[in-house]
């Protein structure tokens, strides 16, 4: 079930400085295809075994990604207001991730399916350069010795 944007969500959605790119027909598109999501503190966003059909922007809080090894976790990525959440190769190829997403406390965060994001990107192509924008970002190579 999609949650609606309410005023105070459609206020957040006007301070995200990368819809600015777009034009205003496709920025209009693209947060029509947004969800406004709430997550309650200590709430998983994620966990291993589900495939990510959406991505995640979050709009307010902060969540932290992490994975198990003998026991202990292990934090990937600290994610805060204005960046994105979630394990963007599930959320690409279609297979399940091996990490958790938590929020650290309450998160508000705006969802995009990825079959939306590949409509838009078919019909708008401001969209397009957007996404490819943020891929790259998102599988930016660590600094040598930082990988496993």
């Amino acid at each position: 079930m999609k949650n609606l944007p309410t005023v105070s969500d459609t206020a957040l959605l006007q301070n995200v400085s990368f819809l600015d790119v777009l034009t205003p027909e496709s920025r209009q598109e693209f947060l029509a295809a947004i969800s406004i999501i709430r997550f309650s503190r200590y709430q998983h966003l994620f966990q291993p075994g589900q495939t990510l059909l959406q991505g995640y922007f979050i709009l307010q809080g902060a969540t932290r990604q992490y994975y198990l090894c003998e026991g202990k976790e292990i934090v990937t990525r600290l994610s805060v207001e204005g960046e994105m959440c979630g394990t963007f190769y599930s959320f690409i190829s279609g297979k399940p991730t091996f990490e958790y997403a938590e929020a650290v406390e309450d998160v508000v965060v705006a969802a995009i399916a990825r079959h939306d994001i590949e409509r838009l990107c078919a019909e708008y192509i401001d969209i397009a350069n957007l996404e490819r924008r943020i891929t790259e970002v998102a599988v930016k190579p660590l600094p040598l010795g930082m990988g496993m």
